[in-house]
């Protein structure tokens, strides 16, 4: 035992409220971290969640434009033909083709037929499938594509 003024310590105490100390300065305390933890958790799920909400309603506002041009084509009777002017193949790529056309879209709105005429270039590339008769024994079928006007 050690004698501190008036008060008597043991040696034994003290050593161990000073590596508890030590220790609480190294690991910090556990309800401290915990509830930092804790926090942190709750902010990430509610930015999750945010994000969430923000993709749906971006998805939903997708369908109904996409719905929207759909019922337009049905509601103004708009076709489109297409006459290739020429058609060439990428080199270094068997299965993509670049196509030069004449486009005329017909609207009727109204009662009213109105036509545009448009040079048009697409990029075509194909893929081969299997063949079958389920295809028509055809084994290509159109991978993707992509439209570009160049006059109107």
């Amino acid at each position: 035992m050690k004698r501190v003024g008036s008060l008597q310590v043991s040696t034994q105490t003290k050593t161990f409220d000073d590596e508890m100390q030590q220790a609480k300065l190294e690991l910090g305390d556990y309800s401290e971290f915990y509830s930092h933890l804790a926090i942190h958790a709750r902010r990430a799920s509610r930015v999750a969640l945010l994000a969430c909400t923000v993709a749906l309603i971006a998805l939903v506002s997708a369908i109904l434009a996409q719905l929207k041009l759909v019922d337009e084509v049905h509601d103004n009777n708009v076709t489109a033909t297409l006459a290739v002017k020429s058609a060439e193949l990428v080199g270094g790529d068997p299965y993509t083709a670049v196509v030069f056309g004449q486009k005329r879209v017909t609207t009727l709105i109204n009662g009213q037929e109105i036509k545009k005429e448009l040079l048009v270039k697409y990029v075509v590339r194909l893929a081969p499938v299997p063949r079958a008769s389920a295809n028509g024994w055809t084994g290509l079928e159109v991978a993707d594509y992509k439209e570009e006007v160049l006059q109107p």
